[in-house]
């Protein structure tokens, strides 16, 4: 039961993610901001990025050094990114 749960909200969100364009051949993001308004946007989230660190400080031991967690806005903008060090091959291209 709990395994369908999870392969529904998977394919849930991967349906959602095709129907505003995001594939896996897509090597920028969609949308992104000048400097100055990401350093705003950050600003203006202070405390959700505080509380998201400290949530994922709590769990993380749980989660056997394989995580990683995106924490982004209404907008779709990216504010936080933390995993474990063991992964960051995986995911390197992210930050490509």
């Amino acid at each position: 039961m709990v395994e369908d749960t999870k392969s529904n909200e998977i394919l849930f969100s991967y349906k959602k993610c095709l129907e505003i364009g995001l594939t896996k051949s897509l090597d920028a993001p969609l949308i992104s901001l000048e400097e100055e308004e990401m350093k705003r946007k950050l600003q203006e989230n202070k405390k959700l990025i505080k509380v998201f660190r400290k949530c994922v400080n709590k769990v993380r031991a749980q989660l056997k050094n394989r995580y990683i967690f995106l924490l982004v806005d209404s907008e779709g903008y990216l504010l936080d990114v933390l995993y474990n060090r063991k992964i960051y091959k995986k995911i390197s291209w992210f930050y490509s």
